[in-house]
């Protein structure tokens, strides 16, 4: 079986074309990259990440937004990062410890967080203090029915 002229010419024409998309598609990722990396303090912690310097930035960004104290913002911003990162063990620790309704709720989300990345410090710390809270904090009681 052989291919004729013009649907061989077709067919190198459409892998130009891929060829040509993916390149584009890896200098836009580079040149968002660089910009990212503009805006990261410490380079070594950009390289470092395995998601590279964009997420350093949010992350960056994020500990800085938390040192703010303002809470909604830190929300807004957990959320709209979690949109991006949906399994991210830390933002889904953070998420649980200031966006859940119940107990039950929070405790699932932080243990599944902790399945996901056993080792992260951040990920132990937050579940560590949830769960440091629970023991401590009083019951509550119920107002009795008049």
């Amino acid at each position: 079986m052989t291919i004729n002229g013009g649907a061989w010419s077709v067919a190198r024409g459409c892998l130009l074309c891929l060829a040509l998309m993916l390149v584009g598609g890896g200098a836009v990722r580079v040149h968002q990259e660089v910009g990212a990396g503009a805006s990261v303090e410490n380079l070594r912690d950009g390289f470092r990440n395995a998601n590279g310097f964009g997420a350093q930035a949010d992350i960056t960004s994020l500990r800085g937004t938390m040192l703010s104290g303002d809470r909604a913002r830190i929300v807004e911003q957990v959320s709209a990062q979690m949109k991006g990162a949906p399994f991210d063990p830390v933002l889904m620790a953070l998420d649980a410890r200031i966006g859940a309704k119940d107990l039950r709720a929070m405790a699932t989300q932080l243990d599944r967080a902790y399945q996901i990345a056993p080792q992260n410090q951040m990920v132990r710390a937050l579940r560590d203090g949830a769960l440091h809270q629970l023991e401590n904090s009083p019951p509550r009681q119920a107002r009795w029915a008049k």
